[in-house]
């Protein structure tokens, strides 16, 4: 049966076009072989001859840290060792321990020429990674008056071996190392397409989806063929808009002049902010121009709009880190490059320890070491690896096994791939974090894009909460947060089209895909579990046979147990662990749940309290919230937007989604989700018997505001949007919000360059 279904539908084109797909991953796979910085490891050659060991007799203070039978252990947050120098000049220094360290570690080099002032001095920066025992860092040749060095080795002893100061330059022997995990990676991803597309062959789809792109590329070029006058005049304004936003550029740069184009190599810091602010200029105009094209569309224009604007956001926010955690999310998006054997670069390690907030230019402008900083992040081609490791074990991420970590690492995946291929493309590792970020962005547009075609009402709701600032900034850097935001609408989606749609049977499709989005959603987040139970209330008359629904509802409960066992099953066989590691130091989780246990009334008037406050709209602004970068103004225009869409956006069809019953339903979810995740932040976060609960962002209602809101504000009252003007609300509607977007960009990320 199998064979005969083959001979009749996979057709010679069919494999000759799958070959066609599958050739560019083969040669990325072949690059990354021989090319990326994977292949190699970079070795250090040390000139001991000419060099003099300054420990223990050249060491002037320690401080910060203890010494105890030879070995060292640090006692706070500024471990240091003062060191005399010689009296000669030195050209690279080598730190060797005693033991290799079981983490990696960064150790900050401070070099004086003629003071002895710190604060003022210059700085290196180096790490020593896992299993090694030693650290070589090269400095411009020269006689220096003193060395501090900042020995950040926490949680392990160390034993210091010797502080070696020569007078020659360390160099470096590159080998090449049997790097097969890109082929791994080449091999996997060609059986994913080829299982996809023999898939489409067999169902439908992708005869359908290939009859629908050709439908649409032919109306296209029928189009420019009946109104090439139009399409000219169209294609002249984009260009001149273009122009103009250069010379703009140009004009309101602080730091260029038109001499720069003449030495362009000596400018290009110059030359390249022009070209960024060009670039937020042009989103400026082709926002109008969408806005005006794709009115009375919103999903196109949402689509378009998202993908415009991200794009600015990416191009024009500071390097490296203006989002929470991004360094943690960059680690994971790393290890999800590859399948089988992690190899961090250089660059990579610099950028997973590097702050929080980490403006670039303004972060080489403190450290002497700058050259080799930009060279590690702006020429691939050198970025040797020099740390290997087994996936998932190592301090490189909070380590997670089995299901869990797969499941729990779902929205790193797609940016994984992505970096994968840019590392086989031999890319800067400073391109390919803003690939990594452009791409998590696309991933939030698509989804919502395809949670707007579903709904049949509240598009223009949906499309404002999604481009919130502090939702739509999250998006364009590393996280999970876009992820759960996105996943969550389009499950919701789909969930209302079906209460809206009682005539229809639902399709095993529709319900794969709303089921699959809860799933999808919760990979990030487990404690926004009691959200899907909203999915325990489609009606039995929705399925065809009653066995189906019963199949329905037996799928969803061993679903919502699965996302609970991933969540509490490591929970309780860690015994409850220490708790979220940036916490207060006296965060002990078994002892808070002994605490919530023998005082669970203090527990509830605690929680009560915090509720009442966390929930007050008017001090808590989680709208225009730019993480590190502060907030941006507007936040009463925004929530004036959010009500007038809310009550507005409205069909007929929303009698059957705001109803009394549906409106108690997703309160009480709503609320049980935010009472459980602020119970797992006062377990996981707080010091024990605290009177308030700490960690609790305010960015964690995010993924709720829509549900919540489109339920709640549907009043029959307001279901007349049909007799206002679409091509005025549309316009007005995704005008604010592109307004408060890119004057968040204007206010927080162009005054950096």
């Amino acid at each position: 049966m199998v064979l005969f279904l083959m001979k009749k539908k996979l057709e010679k084109r069919h494999i000759i076009v799958l070959f066609l797909l599958l050739i560019p991953f083969w040669l990325i796979g072949i690059s990354n072989y021989f090319f990326s910085s994977a292949s190699f490891v970079r070795e250090y050659v040390f000139n001991y001859d000419d060099s003099v060991n300054a420990f223990p007799e050249n060491i002037s203070f320690i401080s910060g840290l203890e010494e105890n039978g030879n070995v060292y252990n640090a006692v706070n947050g500024n471990p240091q060792i003062h060191v005399y120098t010689p009296h000669h000049a030195i050209a690279s220094v080598r730190i060797a321990l005693k033991e290799p360290v079981s983490e990696s570690h960064m150790i900050k080099m401070f070099y004086s020429e003629n003071h002895e002032d710190y604060n003022i001095s210059k700085v290196a920066v180096g790490y020593i990674q896992s299993g090694e025992s030693n650290l070589t860092i090269n400095l411009p040749y020269k006689y220096y008056s003193g060395l501090r060095f900042d020995i950040n080795i926490y949680n392990e002893e160390f034993g210091i071996e010797g502080i070696y100061l020569s007078q020659s330059s360390a160099t470096t022997i590159r080998h090449r190392v049997g790097n097969y995990d890109g082929l791994f990676m080449t091999l996997a991803i060609s059986i994913f397409i080829t299982g996809l597309w023999i898939t489409g062959i067999f169902t439908g789809y992708l005869n359908k989806c290939i009859s629908r792109m050709s439908e649409s590329l032919r109306r296209k070029i029928n189009f420019i063929k009946e109104n090439p006058g139009r399409v000219l005049l169209h294609a002249g304004l984009l260009i001149f808009i273009c122009l103009a936003a250069v010379i703009a550029g140009i004009i309101t740069s602080k730091d260029f002049s038109f001499r720069d184009i003449l030495s362009f190599t000596n400018h290009m810091r110059a030359i390249f902010h022009v070209l960024l602010r060009a670039v937020f200029y042009i989103t400026v105009a082709f926002s109008g121009y969408f806005i005006y094209v794709f009115r009375k569309k919103p999903e196109a224009l949402f689509l378009s709009l998202s993908l415009l604007i991200g794009f600015c956001y990416v191009a024009v926010s500071p390097f490296m880190w203006f989002g929470w955690d991004n360094g943690v999310h960059y680690a994971w998006t790393v290890e999800e490059s590859f399948i089988r054997t992690v190899s961090v670069s250089q660059a990579d390690l610099m950028l997973v320890h590097s702050p929080e907030f980490f403006p670039f230019f303004d972060y080489f402008n403190d450290y002497d070491n700058a050259h080799e900083m930009s060279r590690l992040l702006t020429q691939g081609h050198e970025n040797f690896t020099v740390y290997t490791f087994r996936k998932g074990t190592t301090t490189f991420s909070w380590s997670m096994i089995g299901v869990q970590f797969i499941y729990n690492r779902l929205a790193h995946i797609i940016p994984g791939l992505v970096t994968f291929i840019s590392r086989s493309l031999v890319l800067p590792p400073v391109l390919t974090v803003k690939i990594g970020s452009m791409t998590n962005h696309i991933v939030y547009s698509l989804i919502i894009y395809f949670a707007l075609k579903r709904l049949n009402s509240g598009k223009y709701l949906m499309a404002v909460i999604a481009m919130v600032p502090t939702a739509f900034a999250l998006s364009t850097s590393f996280g999970y947060d876009h992820w759960l935001t996105a996943f969550f609408m389009l499950g919701f989606a789909y969930y209302l089209h079906e209460i809206q749609t009682p005539e229809k049977k639902i399709e095993l499709k529709n319900l794969i895909i709303m089921v699959g989005a809860f799933v999808f959603a919760l990979g990030t987040k487990e404690v926004y579990v009691p959200m899907m139970f909203v999915l325990f209330f489609i009606k039995k008359d929705k399925f065809k046979e009653l066995k189906h629904y019963y199949r329905y509802i037996t799928a969803v409960t061993g679903l919502i147990i699965f996302v609970f066992a991933v969540f509490l099953i490591p929970f309780v066989m860690s015994g409850g662990g220490d708790g979220d590691w940036r916490g207060e130091s006296n965060v002990n989780a078994v002892g808070q749940m002994r605490f919530m246990f023998q005082n669970p009334f203090s527990y509830t008037m605690i929680l009560l309290r915090f509720l009442v406050q966390y929930f007050n709209v008017f001090t808590n602004n989680y709208f225009t919230h730019f993480a590190h970068m502060g907030y941006t103004p507007f936040l009463l225009l925004l929530w004036i937007l959010i009500c007038f869409t809310a009550l507005t956006d409205r069909k007929s069809c929303d009698d059957l989604t705001s109803t009394g019953k549906m409106k108690v339903l997703i309160t009480f979810l709503g609320l049980s989700t935010v009472v459980l995740f602020s119970t797992a932040m006062y377990i996981g976060f707080t010091g024990v018997g605290e009177d308030t609960i700490l960690g609790v962002q305010q960015r964690y209602k995010l993924p709720l505001l829509f549900p919540f809101i489109y339920v709640i504000a549907g009043f029959k009252l307001f279901n007349n949007f049909n007799r206002i003007n679409e091509v005025f609300y549309s316009s007005a509607v995704f005008g604010v919000s592109s307004f408060v977007l890119l004057y968040g960009a204007w206010e927080k990320f162009l005054p950096r360059l």
